[in-house]
């Protein structure tokens, strides 16, 4: 049977199309369809797909804040609820679960708009009022880390201490022979332990990357990828930006978020562990260690 038999099966009226959304590769997590009909809105069909292999990324989202990406569908509706609550970015709503030929499918709200490619050259409109939304997301406070959906729930002040143990898992599945990996250990753990705890959590991205968003008429219309959300200190947003920006965006961006709210006080302290946990998580692809971890800053 082809998708398009196997996803008319969730529908009663007749669709007119299915587009494949986003590119087709080898370990994607969703195939994701725009469901086109002739007299009713569109809207948006993800198939989690089962048996994701382990990754970096995965084991280290797992260990950290106790998010499985193999069972996100699981709780998909109860995150997105809980990010519509915080008056930012706009959300899309699950309007239902559904099984067909034993394949697993999330029927959701198509948010009007396009994928967002880059945060690069992008005017200073766009770019300030991402700013602002980021903020009010960042406006959810917490004094625990850990999955939206309350699968896992841990204390701010252990949240260092599970940075390192996962960092030295990490190491040892997927790094063992980086010599400067290994070798930066050591230093990563003498510099986290005499960092103070978070003293607040926020709802962040972990993989945080402009294809995560769609935009309307030059703004950005709304979060639509919210797989890698959990609760965790604001300060790790920044930190998985800078990768993202030049000087110029990054300047705008920060502006439009001080319209609502200060940058974290203690951002340069933590930037370099946080930078190290970001390579081991591989949230922006392979780069190379000392690339990395001397990128320029950009948020001051």
């Amino acid at each position: 049977m082809t998708d398009e038999a196997t996803l008319q099966k969730l529908f009663q009226q007749k669709i007119k199309k299915a587009v494949v959304l986003g590119d087709l590769y080898e370990g994607r997590a969703n195939n994701v369809w725009r469901i086109i009909f002739e007299d009713v809105p569109d809207c948006i069909v993800r198939e989690p797909k089962s048996g994701i292999e382990e990754s970096e990324f995965s084991f280290g989202c797992k260990e950290i804040f106790g998010l499985n990406m193999s069972h996100v569908y699981e709780h998909i509706e109860i995150v997105n609820e809980q990010l519509k609550n915080t008056n930012s970015f706009a959300i899309p709503a699950v309007i239902r679960k559904q099984q067909v030929e034993g394949r697993r499918f999330l029927v959701m709200e198509k948010i009007e708009g396009q994928q967002v490619a880059s945060f690069i050259d992008r005017s200073p409109e766009f770019l300030m009022d991402y700013g602002r939304q980021l903020a009010n997301l960042h406006q959810f406070h917490a004094a625990y880390f850990g999955t939206v959906h309350e699968g896992k729930r841990a204390d701010l002040s252990v949240f260092h201490q599970t940075l390192v143990s996962t960092a030295e898992k990490l190491i040892d599945r997927y790094d063992m022979y980086s010599k400067h990996i290994r070798e930066y250990f050591p230093i990563f753990k003498e510099k986290i332990r005499n960092l103070k705890s978070p003293v607040s959590a926020s709802f962040i991205l972990i993989d945080i990357d402009p294809s995560q968003y769609v935009e309307k008429n030059g703004m950005i219309s709304g979060l639509v990828d919210t797989e890698a959300v959990a609760i965790g200190p604001r300060e790790y947003d920044f930190v998985a930006l800078e990768y993202l920006l030049t000087e110029r965006e990054a300047l705008f961006i920060q502006q439009g978020y001080e319209d609502i709210s200060n940058l974290p006080k203690n951002l340069a302290a933590v930037r370099e562990c946080y930078r190290f946990i970001c390579l081991l998580l591989d949230i922006h692809g392979t780069w190379d260690f000392h690339q990395w971890m001397r990128h320029p800053v950009r948020f001051f």
